[in-house]
């Protein structure tokens, strides 16, 4: 009895139990702080990812992102994209008719360009038409785009090579680039199949003109006029021509038949100012120039025109006008004003 209880209350073992708690207790407090440092150290990460990456990156990325837009981004080009092509001017069931029956309509009023536009849908849609690209050539030309009116005139040709049309405005397109020598076979042909036309022979005598052949010229000027009194441009043009040959007195006679039928034609007006100017009638000539000026007051060449003329109209009255011992001085100056004016 006595030994249990010894052997129960041992102090050896009551040390050994105690340092086995002691030691439990201290584990779990040193966990415990681990623990908590950990959490805290983590917690301290995050927040500085937070306060100094992310704002650092939002803020160049949209920087960035307004630089490029404003210096790259083309806001028509962005409309474009964003829009898709413009639609068709005609659609499948549009006819071949009804597309030119537009582009000759456009060309009547003068919308060039339109015209242009519809005519190379309609050769699209009928290649085989030389009307089709004869009027689509005239289109261009007019539009001021002459090489590529020369491209579709040729298109014609090719397609029928006796299109009259097509050559005389060919030769006149050529004419427009200063190719009088690439024009010249081109209107001989439209001459060789229809050589009693006014047109035709109105151009032969251009291109000759401009080729330096003055004499083939004005017979050919004038075969235009027999067939066709009242060519206008055939009779301006054959006026000039006599006028830059020193036949100045014959030109007025076809410049003036021309301003009958067309008064309001700036140029027709010049040159009948000019042919009179240099045969020696200042006063009608004066009335020639007043006469263009009306029709195109921005028309230049008669506005100086005008203006020698009165300026000499001014010294022939100074002449005229004094009587007695005084006209001698007044003579001498006005030659010394002449000589002075050149």
């Amino acid at each position: 009895m006595n030994t249990r209880q010894e052997s129960k209350h041992d102090p050896r073992k009551l040390k050994l139990a105690e340092a086995g708690i002691l030691f439990v207790l201290v584990l779990g407090v040193a966990i415990a702080v681990g623990v908590n440092v950990a959490s805290r150290q983590d917690e301290t990460a995050t927040v500085e990812v937070a306060e100094t990456v992310e704002p650092t990156l939002l803020e160049e990325s949209t920087v960035v992102a307004e630089s490029v837009e404003a210096a790259q981004v083309d806001p028509l080009a962005t409309t474009v994209e964003t829009e898709g092509p413009p639609a068709p001017r005609y659609d499948a069931t549009a006819s071949a008719a009804e597309i030119y029956r537009d582009g000759e309509a456009a060309y009547h009023v003068r919308a060039y360009d339109e015209a242009a536009d519809i005519f190379a849908i309609y050769v699209e849609r009928a290649p085989d038409n030389a009307w089709g690209h004869y009027m689509h050539g005239l289109s261009l030309w007019k539009a001021g785009a002459a090489e590529d009116a020369e491209i579709a005139l040729r298109a014609a040709l090719a397609i029928s090579p006796d299109h009259t049309k097509s050559l005389v405005n060919l030769a006149r397109v050529l004419l427009a680039q200063d190719r009088a020598e690439d024009a010249l076979p081109v209107v001989e042909a439209a001459a060789v199949l229809m050589p009693g036309d006014a047109g035709v022979q109105r151009m032969t005598g251009r291109v000759l003109h401009n080729l330096g052949r003055p004499d083939e010229a004005i017979a050919a000027y004038s075969e235009a006029l027999a067939v066709d009194a009242d060519d206008t441009w055939a009779l301006n043009n054959l006026g000039l021509l006599l006028i830059e040959t020193d036949r100045c007195g014959e030109a007025v006679a076809p410049l003036s038949r021309a301003v009958i039928l067309a008064a309001d034609n700036a140029v027709f007006q010049n040159n009948l100012g000019m042919a009179l100017e240099r045969s020696g009638h200042p006063g009608q000539a004066a009335e020639a120039y007043t006469a263009a000026l009306a029709a195109d007051a921005a028309y230049a060449k008669a506005e100086v025109s005008l203006a020698r003329v009165e300026a000499v109209a001014d010294l022939v009255m100074d002449v005229r006008a004094p009587e007695g011992p005084t006209a001698v001085g007044d003579e001498a100056t006005y030659e010394v004003r002449v000589r002075n004016r050149g």
